[in-house]
């Protein structure tokens, strides 16, 4: 099973949907967990209109890679490291209680 690690949709805040929430861009970005993952992504979507989401012959889904900084890599997982230690001293603490 595909494991998705972050997912980020691109939206436009001087466009606004009927509920008054900023619409989409039509982009985003999907971060996987391996390389084959993001691989088997981009074989189903990549320019299909019936790969499913609404898409249509107009409408097809681009997949691209992006390659990241590395130094930005390792400092979102410092970060999420972190967070998930704060949880833990906290869950640890209301046990305590």
């Amino acid at each position: 099973n595909p494991k998705v690690l972050q997912v980020k949709v691109l939206v436009d805040d001087r466009r606004l949907d009927t509920r008054g929430r900023p619409r989409s861009k039509g982009f985003g970005f999907i971060e996987f967990d391996s390389y084959s993952d993001a691989i088997a992504c981009l074989r189903c979507l990549d320019n299909h209109p019936n790969a499913g989401f609404g898409f249509s012959n107009r409408d097809r889904p681009i997949v691209l890679f992006a390659v990241e900084d590395s130094r930005k890599v390792a400092k979102r997982r410092k970060r999420l490291a972190a967070r998930r230690a704060q949880v833990e001293a906290v869950k640890k603490v209301a046990r305590e209680e």
